[in-house]
């Protein structure tokens, strides 16, 4: 059994998203890598929202029945996400103004300032007439405004939220999905052309998460089965079949519970690398791509793509990008996020004090 002191972390479901993460980074890069193709990268954001409604249902459940309420909980959701995301953002923004120099950026003046003042909120830019993209200037941001949608529902309908109710909203959800896969949606979210897609996608997978966590019993055991999970979601990531929908949604609804509830029922005897893989996830997650677009038009003001260097440009840009997120992730995300909190804090204590 693990011990006390480690019952905060799930480590399986830690290395789950480290391996996402890192499969997301490498389906942006391939043109540099050349040598790797990641055919199903869409389920690692799947497989994200899933793992965050069974890790928020077991921190913030027995917080609420304390009396948090939904505006604290967001407001704590938003700490947690934004410093990275923001950072995200302005290296998105610097690739713009290279894309400016390229010759290559989509956007007026007015476009691009729209794209960052919807982008500081997470929220979409209404600017599709230049590109499809919802958060364009950090495009991974989409997955941030729909996991905050689902996480803002979560906590509004908490107090009435049952398994029955859970039951419901999943099988709602699954229907909509299957409706979709015929309308090529279902994988939606992304782009302004898929948008609508998004809701039923991450309200399935998010209320699958607290699902199981409710059912799922509280002990673990130490195994090296915990090594299970990872192989058999890199299988999943490149099963070798034609894009079908229906068939990937099947997967993502039958496989992916099952391998959710056996991660987190499952730790590793050494959890170090699992460890690591985890924190690396969400700064990797968060920054890799606005980098690769600023090494995009960096190389092509001189004439360059970086499949013309592959796959020594593809390879030492993920180290790179590793590296970085580990660099982020202790000096200046925790940092950052210690700062805001504390700063909420404050304001919160003073107010009462300027009423009489």
């Amino acid at each position: 059994m693990t011990g006390r002191s480690d019952q905060a972390r799930f480590h399986t479901l830690d290395g789950l998203r480290g391996l996402a993460a890192a499969a997301v980074l490498v389906s942006h890069v391939a043109p540099s890598i050349s040598a790797i193709t990641v055919l199903r990268n869409w389920y690692a954001v799947d497989l994200f929202f899933m793992i965050s409604g069974f890790v928020l249902c077991r921190v913030y459940e027995s917080r609420f029945a304390r009396g948090l309420t939904a505006g604290q909980f967001m407001l704590q959701r938003y700490i947690r996400l934004y410093p990275l995301f923001a950072l995200g953002l302005f290296l998105g923004l610097a690739a713009e103004m290279l894309a400016v120099l390229a010759h290559q950026s989509l956007f007026d003046g007015w476009q691009r300032a729209t794209a960052l003042a919807t982008g500081l909120a997470i929220l979409p830019s209404p600017t599709m007439s230049a590109t499809p993209e919802i958060i364009p200037l950090n495009a991974v941001g989409w997955s941030l405004f729909f996991e905050l949608v689902a996480n803002l529902i979560y906590a509004i309908l908490w107090p009435r939220l049952s398994k029955r109710w859970l039951l419901l909203i999943v099988v709602a959800s699954a229907v909509d999905l299957l409706w979709s896969a015929q309308h090529g949606t279902s994988f939606g979210g992304t782009s302004w052309s898929t948008f609508w897609g998004g809701f039923p996608r991450v309200t399935f997978c998010f209320f699958t998460g607290v699902l199981i966590a409710r059912i799922l019993p509280g002990a673990r055991h130490r195994s090296s089965l915990a090594w299970f999970p990872l192989l058999l979601l890199v299988g999943l990531l490149f099963i070798p079949w034609r894009d079908g929908d229906t068939r990937d949604l099947l997967v993502m609804m039958l496989v992916f519970p099952a391998l959710i509830a056996f991660a987190a029922s499952v730790e590793p005897p050494r959890p170090g690398l699992f460890s690591v893989a985890g924190r690396l996830s969400y700064p990797v997650y968060a920054v890799h791509y606005p980098l690769y677009l600023c090494l995009t038009h960096s190389l092509s003001m001189l004439a360059l793509a970086p499949e013309s260097l592959a796959p020594w440009s593809g390879l030492a840009f993920t180290v790179g990008v590793c590296a970085f997120g580990h660099v982020l992730d202790r000096g200046y995300d925790a940092p950052a996020r210690r700062w805001l909190t504390a700063m909420v804090g404050t304001r919160r204590e003073a107010k009462p004090a300027a009423c009489p």
